[in-house]
């Protein structure tokens, strides 16, 4: 093996002997040695850190089961009969479920339905994520969603509503006319499986899609709802949709306005109907009421 150069060899001494004076300095002065450099790669100049995903720190509720029972090989509960959990402002009822402490999931069949303020799912079955947020519904799905309007203040002179009396629309009286305009719209996606991201407040159905307002319905391979943008958009291959009144329209996509009446689309081919307005009929003469004949004199008149 050959030998390094003497002059190599003095070189590597000196520095050692470098390093180990400034340990020996940087003890005496009670300051720890310095930290190698950071071999990984900056970031760029202005640019925020990468966040984590937020993880659900809420706590999953079950609110009531009949029957609750704990196997530990599996480290899983199973509960039946009127089962019903709560997460946040979601609530999941069933007959069955299978609960996940550990990896706090939920499996869960037999009338099925998820449920929040505005919006309700139901289905066959039901795996929901409580950390991630998110809830799979799988076979004949059907979302339901109707915002509620916003309470008008009291008139002048009226009464404002007690802080523990019941909306409007489940009060006792709620079939009465008067309180039919208290929701609004009410629109409806039927398909073969959705993903809801609850927290979110956003779905997307896959398969079979078909989406109901009033006088609407249009059918889609694919359906977003986005409750925050009052928006559900649907795409297809084509999308097809038909009026009430007859009219249709086919398109790759169309988006729906949730509350209004407002919808776009791109590619638009349509057939359109005119409607009739029904002409004024005359009204019908009235026969003239029948003559009365005068009253005969009395054959006794008084004096």
């Amino acid at each position: 093996m050959s030998r390094a150069h003497p002059s190599t060899t003095r070189v590597l001494a000196a520095v050692a002997s470098a390093v180990l004076l400034a340990l020996r300095v940087a003890a005496a002065q009670g300051q720890p040695p310095p930290e190698p450099p950071d071999t990984k790669a900056a970031a760029p100049e202005g640019a925020a850190p990468a966040e984590e995903p937020k993880k659900s720190d809420e706590p999953v509720h079950i609110e009531h089961a009949d029957l609750m029972s704990y196997d530990p090989e599996k480290d899983l509960y199973f509960l039946s009969g009127n089962v019903h959990f709560r997460h946040k402002d979601t609530h999941l009822y069933c007959d069955e479920a299978q609960y996940s402490e550990v990896e706090d999931t939920a499996r869960a069949t037999g009338n099925l339905k998820l449920t929040q303020p505005e919006t309700t799912v139901t289905g066959d079955l039901i795996t929901a994520d409580f950390e991630e947020e998110v809830a799979d519904i799988v076979g004949n799905v059907r979302l339901v969603t109707q915002k509620k309007k916003k309470e008008e203040a009291p008139a002048e002179g009226e009464a404002a509503p007690k802080a523990d009396e019941p909306p409007p629309a489940e009060r006792a009286d709620a079939s009465d006319d008067r309180w039919e305009e208290y929701k609004e719209k009410l629109t409806t996606v039927t398909c073969d499986q959705i993903r809801y991201w609850y927290e979110e407040e956003r779905a997307l159905a896959t398969g079979h899609v078909v989406a109901v307002q009033e006088d609407k319905k249009v059918y889609g391979d694919e359906a977003e709802y986005v409750e925050k943008d009052d928006l559900l958009t649907i795409k297809g291959n084509p999308v097809k949709g038909v009026m009430e009144n007859g009219n249709q329209f086919t398109t790759p996509w169309v988006k729906v306005e949730v509350e209004g009446e407002r919808f776009w689309t791109g590619g638009f081919s349509g057939t359109f109907k005119r409607e009739k307005k029904d002409e004024e009929q005359p009204a019908e003469e009235q026969p003239a009421p029948p003559a009365v004949p005068p009253a005969e004199p009395s054959p006794n008149p008084q004096p």
